[in-house]
């Protein structure tokens, strides 16, 4: 029987159900909004597990996040929550960590998949690696060989961030050994990313991914500065109609920051007040009735919400 580790221990594979590829519970970790972070969050899930949802992956495997505050919300959401090992992009990770070399990373994200996140117990059940460019760093390079090697030892998932180079993330991780089907890039339908590439030469782009196995994450319903919605939709609706609606996720990508003042902003809320209803539920509330309209069926959302997540964590040895 394959288990998938969350908040709460192992959980059967099949019992994932409806999940969440990519979210944040946390973001930031300043212990003087502690309680209203952990108030938020706990509502917003509970929110998300009263809409359907099952299982949410939180993919921010900030170094220096404050486990506890994990701990804090396990017992208080009906969900599974899965967290992540890895790291973000090259700026928002600590200097400590960028000097590591690859072997210490291995042993970073092993500890953290095997034994526990910190002095806790919690064990991760994903790797999150990220690029900014399509021209990988040596950091980002070493962070996805770092990767590939750990999840050639565990078979757990590797979650990218990729507005820019999904091929290039592609490459890298298959080279270093990386099981293509335990892949998935996020974010790839933000346009600023497509390196000056039309909506068709995008979608030919997409498809060298998906057909050698690899899945992409949609995320920007009611983006529609990064995204606009038809485009996004011609894209996942192509990669269906071409046979791949088993490498196609979705989900929201929630974050939120608190400014000094208290106030919470989820994001691009303040430069854009219309994505204030982009909460983990906005999945059923809003992308599942805009998909609808778009001629998407409840047996697409079962294959993208069910199905694919778990193929994805379908080989996961920890």
């Amino acid at each position: 029987m394959v288990t998938v580790q969350t908040l709460r221990g192992p959980v059967d594979i099949n019992k994932l159900g409806e999940t969440m590829m990519h979210e944040h519970v946390f973001f930031q970790y300043d212990e003087k909004w502690r309680e209203k972070s952990v108030q938020f969050s706990v509502e917003k899930l509970e929110n998300l597990a009263k809409a359907g949802g099952q299982t949410l992956v939180d993919v921010g495997p900030n170094p220096r996040r404050n486990i506890n505050w994990y701990q804090e919300i396990a017992d208080r959401t009906d969900l599974n929550i899965i967290v992540s090992t890895g790291f973000y992009t090259e700026p928002k990770t600590p200097i400590e960590f960028r000097q590591m070399n690859i072997l210490e990373m291995q042993a970073r994200f092993i500890k953290e998949l095997t034994e526990g996140i910190g002095d806790s117990k919690i064990r991760a059940g994903v790797i999150k690696v990220a690029g900014r460019k399509a021209q990988l760093t040596p950091w980002e390079i070493d962070v996805m060989r770092a990767a590939a090697c750990v999840q050639k030892e565990t078979g757990v998932p590797i979650c990218t961030h990729a507005c820019e180079g999904a091929r290039s993330q592609f490459d890298v991780l298959v080279e270093a050994g990386a099981d293509p089907e335990r892949l998935y890039f996020s974010h790839i339908e933000a346009e600023f990313g497509w390196e000056g590439r039309t909506l068709r030469q995008e979608l030919e782009h997409l498809l060298t991914i998906v057909r050698e196995g690899g899945s992409l994450f949609f995320n920007n319903f009611t983006f529609e500065f990064d995204t606009p919605e038809e485009d996004m939709m011609y894209l996942m609706h192509a990669l269906c109609d071409k046979g791949y609606a088993n490498r196609v996720l979705f989900g929201i990508d929630m974050n939120y920051t608190i400014e000094d003042q208290g106030t919470i902003w989820l994001e691009s809320q303040q430069e854009h007040p219309e994505v204030i209803v982009r909460d983990f539920a906005y999945t059923y509330t809003g992308a599942i009735p805009i998909m609808r309209k778009w001629g998407f069926t409840d047996e697409h959302f079962r294959i993208f919400l069910v199905e694919n997540p778990r193929r994805i964590f379908g080989a996961t040895r920890i």
